[in-house]
């Protein structure tokens, strides 16, 4: 997750001087110690205040000083921003710009400077580009977890140049970033293999069963796989049940499964994928037109289950929620059937009585159902 400390200056309107006068003196004094650094609060950061900073020399950047850099480096991005200045320079390990603005400029010029970064998030930046990407590939190899969701200007080509440089990425999030496509993403998966933990993916392009089943077979030690079409209702037609059986097959330490607006997804290659994934604490199957009673038959035997979404799922009936109530395991936390326009009340009101650790019950038109063992209705009806 990206969220940061104090993001009241996100929305701010302009530029504010002060901020980045703030940062510079704190980054002046302590910056040569700091490990972790978020921009959340911080608004629009000007260019001036990135360059300002207390940076060390990147290997293959520019530094002004006239000489070589390192063989073999990456070749010095386009900046804009003045040469650096000779201080003690950071030497951060996370990074997160979540709540500020930066330029691609300024990212180009701080990024590449961090060669011990471990973790990046720059969730919703614009200022992320390929080329960002690419260099920061170059001179962060050491980058285990990259969040770059909602990132309007990256594409396959950054995608694949982070896969290239960044041989220990064990977590990558790129969800709504729509010029992403899955098959750059199953090529991400064979460049990292067991490595690659976590993908979140939802809203990238070109979802199907062949590049599913190529991230199965590439990373069988993944933990959280989240896929799909934007918005439930997308209409995705080209997962069927190839690239969900092969999760099955292949990820049995799976922990988190979520499946969007895969339309043609076959209702038991999902239900596969709930019975095999042993691990299974969350499991959200949104707006799968075709999924039926047997996924809540088989989530219900899953151990360690504490989320279960059925969300707009037409042909879930009464069935399922009696399967449920009969056989979840008392790890069971949240049930979410909304949009299952078969379900009747009854069995929901069974469930409430039987599933004694259910906490929260969606139903209808989103209403909510909570309980602490003993169920009341907190809001809504449906």
């Amino acid at each position: 997750g990206c969220g940061g400390p104090a993001e009241d200056g996100a929305g701010a309107a302009g530029v504010d001087v002060a901020r980045g006068a703030v940062l510079r003196g704190v980054l002046d004094v302590h910056g040569w110690a700091a490990r972790s650094l978020s921009l959340g609060g911080f608004g629009e950061l000007r260019d001036d205040d990135i360059a300002a900073l207390p940076l060390a020399d990147a290997a293959g950047v520019d530094d002004g000083d006239g000489g070589d850099d390192e063989a073999g480096a990456a070749p010095a991005p386009s900046s804009t921003l003045p040469p650096l200045r000779r201080r003690p320079a950071t030497n951060l390990t996370e990074l997160e710009l979540c709540g500020a603005t930066v330029s691609e400029a300024a990212l180009l010029h701080l990024v590449p400077r961090q060669p011990q970064l471990r973790r990046l998030c720059a969730s919703g930046q614009a200022g992320v580009t390929d080329a960002v990407l690419t260099f920061v590939a170059a001179a962060c190899r050491h980058l285990a977890a990259v969040d770059l969701r909602g990132c309007p200007n990256v594409t396959d080509v950054g995608v694949r140049a982070l896969a290239r440089g960044c041989r220990g990425l064990a977590s990558l999030v790129v969800s709504g970033c729509a010029g992403v496509s899955a098959a750059a993403l199953a090529d991400v998966a064979a460049a990292s293999g067991r490595r690659l933990l976590c993908l979140r993916a939802r809203g990238c392009s070109g979802w199907d069963d062949a590049a599913l089943t190529v991230i199965a077979r590439s990373c069988p030690e993944l933990r959280v796989l989240d896929v799909g079409t934007r918005n439930p209702f997308g209409g995705n037609d080209a997962v069927a049940g190839g690239g969900l059986e092969a999760v099955a097959a292949h990820c049995p330490m799976l922990v988190e499964a979520s499946l969007q607006g895969l339309a043609a997804a076959e209702s038991s290659a999902v239900a596969a994928l709930a019975r095999e994934c042993r691990a299974l604490r969350v499991l959200a199957v949104r707006g799968c037109s075709l999924v039926e009673d047997d996924v809540a038959e088989a989530a219900a035997r899953a151990p360690r289950l504490q989320q279960l979404s059925l969300y707009a799922c037409p042909r879930v009936t009464d069935a399922a929620v009696d399967a449920l109530a009969a056989a979840a395991p008392p790890s069971l936390r949240e049930l979410d059937v909304s949009g299952c326009r078969k379900l009747t009340a009854p069995p929901l009101v069974r469930a409430l009585a039987q599933l004694r650790g259910l906490r929260k019950l969606s139903v209808g038109g989103g209403a909510a159902l909570r309980g602490d063992g003993d169920a009341a209705v907190a809001a809504g009806g449906g």
